[in-house]
């Protein structure tokens, strides 16, 4: 059996060698530059989510002013047929009123006229 030539040490450091120091580099940026870039992505997430939980919010508070405004509308409309109902039943007792005076009239008349 014949074997294998083993190569040198220093056959092996210049066939890989580059490519083992442009790749250590690599790793180096990247080590380096990622939490960088990180924060930065994550900020972006950040100002995205505060902005969307401020049209959010300005939703809500449109929405809770315009419910408020229907019920004070609901209040008022409420309060006029209130205070419709008062007059009108306070004219009806009036009505009531004169329609006993009258009666009473015409009563004390034909009462008065048949002596």
């Amino acid at each position: 059996m014949s074997a294998i030539p083993m190569p040198s040490i220093w056959q092996l450091a210049t066939l890989w060698g580059p490519g083992i120091l442009i790749l250590a580099g690599v790793f180096v940026i990247v080590y380096f530059l990622m939490p960088k870039l990180l924060d930065r992505y994550l900020d972006q997430k950040r100002a995205e989510q505060t902005v969307m939980l401020e049209l959010l919010k300005a939703y809500a508070d449109s929405f809770v002013a315009a419910q408020k405004q229907q019920a004070d509308a609901m209040s008022d409309l409420a309060l006029c047929f209130r205070e419709r109902a008062e007059r009108d039943a306070t004219e009806h007792s009036e009505i009531i009123l004169h329609l006993k005076v009258l009666t009473q009239m015409v009563k004390d008349r034909i009462g008065g006229a048949n002596d």
